[in-house]
C-alpha cells in the first residue's frame, strides 16, 4: 500500500535527534482508494490524531479521525506497538 504505514511514532531524548520506533496505523485498510486501486492519488487522510499513555491500565492509546467521519482508536502495551 502506497500510504502505509501511517502515523509514525517518534522518540527523542533531547528534542533534536529523533528515531522512528513504530507506526500507529500499520495498514490503511479502509478501502481500495488507500491502495491507489482505480488511480485515485489523494484521499482525505488521518486528522486530529492523538497519542497518550494510561497509567491505570498500562496501555498506550492512539486515535485519529479518518476522512472526517470515523474515529479509530488503537491500543498497545508499548509505544512501539504490540
Amino acid at each position: 500500500m502506497h500510504y502505509s504505514p501511517g502515523a509514525p511514532i517518534l522518540r527523542s531524548y533531547d528534542l533534536v535527534n529523533w528515531d522512528i520506533i513504530g507506526h500507529s496505523v500499520p495498514t490503511l485498510n479502509w478501502g481500495n482508494k488507500y491502495s491507489l486501486i482505480g488511480g485515485q492519488a489523494y484521499v482525505k487522510g488521518i486528522y486530529a490524531s492523538w497519542f497518550n499513555y494510561n497509567s491505570h491500565d498500562g496501555q498506550w492509546y492512539w486515535g485519529g479521525c479518518i476522512e472526517y467521519s470515523t474515529t479509530y482508536v488503537y491500543t498497545a502495551p508499548a509505544p512501539q506497538g504490540p
